[in-house]
């Protein structure tokens, strides 16, 4: 993966997305606009975003932005590095207007190394928080990668270079109390 990352042996915090320092997107110069409510018009294309851990935690919950409008079903997921699925929460439906949706999965141990957070939506317009980036260039060079036809999302993904500047903000929580 990209040598991007400091290399400090700091404790990641319980709560991880990607704005967090384990996240390649928010040390990458891509320009992000404020967050923004949205659709992000990639029915069944899920989105990969990297991230890093320098120790191993236990995943307790993925979570996901809700918008101002909900519909249909969304899938979260932390995948390997290589492409294999370690976890995600299957198809739920997308609940909440204008709040963080945070769904528990069995407790899972990943770590030290590189990971994605994955995303994928069932339809184009239920919102979510956007993440926005200055360009599509610039989302590449965060990292962000995706897959056509993943809904719900597969055991294995062979992912393509992201062809969208938007990115839903999503993570984990793996230690204290329930967000």
């Amino acid at each position: 993966m990209l040598n991007q990352w400091p290399a400090y042996p700091l404790p990641p915090l319980p709560t991880i997305h990607q704005m967090s320092v384990e996240s390649l997107l928010n040390m990458s110069p891509v320009g992000l606009s404020t967050l923004i409510s949205g659709t992000l018009n990639l029915t069944n294309r899920a989105q990969f975003s990297p991230f890093r851990l320098q120790a191993p935690i236990t995943v307790k919950r993925l979570f996901c932005a809700n918008g101002t409008a909900v519909n249909g079903n969304i899938d979260l997921g932390i995948y390997a590095y290589d492409g294999t699925r370690i976890i995600s929460t299957g198809s739920t439906a997308q609940a909440g207007t204008s709040v963080v949706q945070s769904i528990t999965i069995a407790d899972t141990l990943i770590g030290p190394g590189d990971f994605w957070f994955a995303f994928v939506m069932d339809n184009a317009t239920g919102t979510v928080v956007r993440l926005n980036m200055s360009s599509t260039p610039g989302a590449k060079r965060a990292g962000i990668m995706e897959k056509t036809s993943a809904f719900p999302l597969p055991a294995t993904v062979t992912m393509a270079a992201n062809t969208a500047s938007l990115t839903a903000l999503m993570g984990l929580r793996w230690g204290g109390t329930a967000i």
